[in-house]
């Protein structure tokens, strides 16, 4: 257990009916039921009446029902929130809307798929406009969810949880709250530093600030990496959790770079195959904009 954690009250998670949202719903739920992390999760979707051609399944009423009916065969019903409301004209796009619920609710994490109701666009390549959306205007946490990962069918048992450190207070920062959502004995955490070659000398700095940091959080199951230098960081990260056989990241954490941010979401979640044959990529990304 770890002696100094980040506290949260309230899990947010967005939903338009779609499959990939509901894995973001499900893995939701997945950290939600571990342990007492969160009190609320609070399901999100911003319906448009204008939008009368949607099959029966994305109705309003329908969506409501489906996950209404789930919360209650798991959760009592001071555990949950269900948040559905119209489109509000004042706003451009639903997602802005989604962020003002988070911001009012004092959500803590919004967990959000990686495509919505209308699937893969045709470039797979490209991040879909919602999550780029989100992403850039988000004022809480985003975790971008690709894949469902239950901790009983890791070959561990548990999580992998990578931060990426820069040795600034933020991604320092990152720690604290990786190893607060590393809640299960078997959950594990790497401090992963991508210097560019003119960092070099200061891998041993940054290797003494994680040391020190993890000293204070008192979390035993964790490892530092440094990795060969590399102008581009995100690259160096995504092509070690991608090409290295020896490790298996479910969730990436980056903090201290817009640009590195959007960057290590994209290339991790799009399916670019002439760039990763060994591996595909189901690692969810979790990161806050500083």
């Amino acid at each position: 257990m770890n002696s100094e954690s980040y506290t949260f009250q309230n899990l947010m998670v967005a939903t338009d009916g779609s499959e990939q949202s509901k894995k973001a719903f499900n893995q939701a739920l997945e950290v939600f039921s571990s342990g007492n992390l969160f009190k609320v999760i609070h399901v999100i979707h911003v319906s448009n009446k204008e939008k009368t051609y949607l099959p029966k399944h994305f109705t309003l009423e329908n969506i409501e029902q489906e996950y209404k009916t789930e919360l209650l065969s798991r959760l009592t019903s001071n555990r949950y929130n269900l948040i559905f409301q119209e489109k509000n004209n004042k706003y451009q796009h639903s997602r802005e809307q989604i962020l003002d619920i988070c911001s009012q609710a004092k959500g803590d994490f919004l967990f959000i798929g990686y495509t919505g109701r209308k699937g893969p666009k045709n470039d797979p390549t490209v991040l879909s406009q919602t999550v780029r959306g989100v992403a850039f205007n988000q004022m809480i946490p985003l975790v971008i969810i690709k894949e469902l990962f239950v901790r009983k069918n890791q070959a561990s048992g548990g999580f992998t949880f990578l931060v990426g450190i820069d040795g600034s207070k933020k991604s320092l920062k990152c720690l604290h709250i990786a190893a607060s959502l590393a809640n299960n004995p078997n959950d594990k955490l790497i401090a992963c530093f991508a210097p560019s070659p003119d960092r070099i000398k200061q891998i041993d700095e940054i290797n003494q600030k994680v040391q020190n940091e993890m000293a204070q959080i008192n979390f035993q199951n964790w490892q530092y990496v440094s990795l060969q230098p590399n102008y581009d960081s995100g690259e160096a990260i995504i092509n070690y959790v991608n090409l290295n056989e020896e490790v298996d990241v479910q969730f990436v954490i980056v903090k201290y770079n817009l640009y590195l941010c959007i960057k290590v979401i994209e290339l991790f979640l799009t399916d670019r195959q002439q760039r990763f044959q060994s591996r595909k990529r189901k690692e969810s990304i979790l990161w806050q904009k500083c």
